[in-house]
């Protein structure tokens, strides 16, 4: 009722104060700071408040300039400028930044003002970090068409960002009427064009929070404490390797050099998208081994925040256990078999290993995203990457 009765006002004040703006990463809402048809709960989420990401003036002219474009390792200190939004009236220009300034969304400016999740950035970020300490070069190998590009770094997302901006409203310039759209429709989340919309539908299949609305922010405890509590003991009796493995394992440990074996496991890939029978463990490397490579994240690298200071809660969980029992938490869990289930394709399905952890699982689908985002052909923003 309140919410009626503020209605006359608020469309004085704030005329597109139910309109909404997304966030360009995942494709949640961002949430207004005025009243709206948003309901209580989900206008408390503060991690789905609104940010602004634009690059710096003239970072997309000198883009273009040949020299600049030919240096694949050229990369400017911090390009692309993140502001904080104090006020978020709704729609493509509604929004206030720290110190007052109004700025809208406007495909007519060179470097545009473009909607963003503080965490989604943050993810972005990360997801960055990982794809440049890749030995190959995305942007030259690629299993996709090479005219697609392959973004590594902020400044490519940035311009794929634009471009989708651009795509929205296709053939008018200014403030964008509609929220920025994705080309696989930011893969399935509760997409509308008006809060009023979204909350019924929200409300409508309500059971808890939505995956969508789940914050995906690092949280070392959190994450660490959820994954490591699907840790099991090794079972001693398949410790080994099979026959088929043994003789590779006999001669990486008695006749390849450390340099050899280091040069190894540097080219192995993180895990992603593994098939069922990819489960079974070999036993080739060594428990500690796996273990390393979990909590360092270079092997799943979304699960970034997971941190061996609280490797201590789980040795003394398995101790509890079984009192007076020998106990070594680098060789008597199994590593190898958590690694191999936390890179299978089905995560957070029901029996599935993360099945209701809807923060990992948000987390999970904007590393999908971003892994997915790819430049358009047709839709050129400058000469990009």
């Amino acid at each position: 009722m309140n919410s009626i009765l503020q209605q006359p006002a608020l469309e004085i004040e704030n005329p597109n104060y139910n309109d909404i703006a997304v966030c360009v990463v995942c494709g949640g809402i961002c949430t207004p700071t005025v009243p709206s048809a948003l309901s209580g709960d989900v206008q408390g989420r503060d991690w789905m408040h609104p940010w602004l990401v634009k690059a710096e003036t003239g970072y997309l002219e000198r883009r273009r300039d040949a020299k600049y474009a030919r240096s694949s390792r050229c990369q400017e200190a911090d390009p692309i400028k993140l502001f904080e939004v104090l006020k978020f009236r709704g729609g493509g220009g509604g929004f206030n930044l720290r110190g007052g300034e109004s700025v809208k969304i406007d495909t007519s400016d060179v470097e545009m003002y473009i909607p963003i999740h503080y965490a989604c950035f943050g993810l972005a970020e990360r997801f960055c970090q990982f794809r440049t300490s890749c030995d190959f070069n995305f942007i030259k190998f690629s299993r996709r068409s090479n005219q697609y590009r392959v973004p590594s770094r902020i400044g490519h997302f940035y311009e794929i960002w634009m471009q989708r901006a651009r795509m929205t409203e296709p053939g008018s310039k200014g403030v964008l009427h509609s929220p920025i759209r994705e080309r696989k429709s930011y893969l399935g989340v509760m997409f509308a064009t008006r809060l009023e919309v979204y909350n019924a539908y929200i409300d409508h299949g309500r059971l808890g929070t939505p995956v969508q609305e789940a914050d995906p922010s690092a949280n070392k405890m959190r994450t660490t404490l959820i994954i490591l509590s699907r840790l099991v003991r090794l079972d001693k009796r398949s410790g080994m390797p099979s026959p088929e493995y043994r003789t590779l394992r006999h001669v990486m440990e008695s006749h390849l050099p450390g340099e050899i074996k280091e040069m190894i496991f540097d080219k192995l890939e993180p895990f992603h998208n593994l098939s069922h029978r990819q489960l079974a463990c070999t036993r080739v490397l060594l428990p500690e081994w796996w273990m390393d490579e979990l909590l360092s994240g270079r092997l799943i690298p979304w699960l970034f925040d997971i941190d061996k200071s609280y490797l201590f809660i789980v040795d003394l969980r398995f101790r509890t256990e079984r009192p007076g029992e020998h106990f070594d938490i680098n060789n008597d869990l199994d590593w190898e078999l958590l690694c191999r289930q936390l890179g299978q394709r089905r995560l957070f399905e029901p029996g599935d290993i993360l099945f209701g952890v809807k923060e990992l699982e948000n987390r999970w689908h904007i590393w999908c995203l971003l892994d997915n985002a790819l430049l358009e052909s047709g839709f050129p923003v400058g000469r990009l990457f």
